[in-house]
């Protein structure tokens, strides 16, 4: 490979490490729109209304699900009645202070099954959702636990009517409300993908690239004369951006975050953070790395023979012959080791 050669293949791996490192991932992208809100029918509202903002996978989980219950209680109570009769009115109340002493409490039932959000009815540990609370502090918690067994995971418009539908009704709540008020809950153990690289990091590998690319600019210019010095130079530089891409190749990070139940007070949920784009950069440095290293150490070992190169020289040279006196024409050979 000539220093003509050599000097697009490193310039292409440049711009093809770029690319690589900012392609669009259809999977992650699909798998972060499904099943993220915090409710079927209104969503992630509650939380825009409050903050401003979308929620996103850092969002705390507990201050989601307290967000969305108090929005939905508000919801709740700005609803005339004019329709219920004085039963169900007073049902209704009570079943909006219940739920309200439910949203104060702060203990909601953990996903111990999905890796997306979902409904979880009662979970292993005893914790009901607010729709199994509500039911177990009206009709007691055999009939929430006789809904559990057949619907744990169900959202409310799939539960069978025959379990649910009398309960609405003497309550004065529709099927709707019961479907506003039931959250999604986010897995124990979850995977964040955010995929932004670290200016420091980005700054360091353009660097590394550049400078790679500014001595094989100038290879290129010199007509591919020999320096050993500038082979050192650059395989140094490649060697840099291998321990680079090495050191920061994986960039997994595990956290945890504080949440609370009924039979266990306290739990840690797992969640563990990965960067695709820095693990690409990561791979990028190191497949460029690689290639300078390997370039730059043939090139030098290359130089440095060319240097000793055994010479073979041949000049005229007069033979003297003693005996006769006389000269005869003849040549010399001569070869350095």
């Amino acid at each position: 490979m000539t220093f003509r050669s050599f000097f697009p293949f490193l310039t292409a791996l440049f711009l093809l490490s770029a690319s690589f490192i900012h392609s669009p991932n259809s999977f992650d992208n699909r798998s972060s729109q499904i099943d993220k809100s915090v409710n079927a029918i209104i969503g992630d509202d509650s939380y825009k209304q409050a903050f401003g903002v979308e929620p996103d996978a850092s969002s705390p989980e507990i201050l989601r699900l307290k967000t969305h219950l108090n929005y939905v209680i508000a919801l709740l109570k700005e609803k005339k009645t004019d329709d219920l009769t004085h039963q169900q009115q007073q049902n209704r109340a009570r079943i909006i202070d219940l739920l309200e002493q439910y949203t104060e409490g702060g203990v909601f039932p953990r996903n111990h099954h999905f890796e997306t959000r979902r409904p979880v009815f009662i979970d292993r540990d005893g914790n009901l959702c607010a729709v199994g609370y509500l039911i177990a502090q009206t009709e007691g918690l055999p009939y929430a636990e006789r809904i559990n067994r057949d619907h744990k995971f169900d959202y409310v418009k799939d539960i069978n009517p025959k379990l649910i539908d009398g309960w609405l009704a003497k309550n004065g709540i529709t099927k709707k409300e019961a479907a506003m008020i039931q959250p999604t809950y986010q897995p124990i153990r979850r995977t964040v993908t955010k995929n932004n690289i670290e200016t420091e990091y980005a700054i360091g590998s353009s660097l590394l690239a550049g400078a790679q690319i500014g001595l094989s600019t100038y290879h290129l210019l010199m007509k591919g004369q020999p320096n050993r010095n500038a082979y050192v130079v650059n395989g140094a530089l490649g060697f840099a951006s291998l321990t680079l891409g090495v050191i920061n190749l994986d960039n997994t990070q595990v956290k945890t975050d504080p949440m609370c139940g009924i039979v266990a007070p306290c739990w840690e949920q797992e969640t563990t953070y990965k960067n695709p784009d820095r693990t690409k950069l990561s791979v990028a440095n190191i497949i460029m790395g690689s290639a300078s290293m390997v370039y730059n150490g043939f090139r030098y070992f290359r130089a440095k023979n060319a240097d000793q190169e055994t010479a073979l020289q041949v000049a005229p040279a007069p033979l003297f012959d003693p005996s006769t006196g006389q000269t005869a024409p003849g040549l010399s050979v001569s070869m350095n080791f």
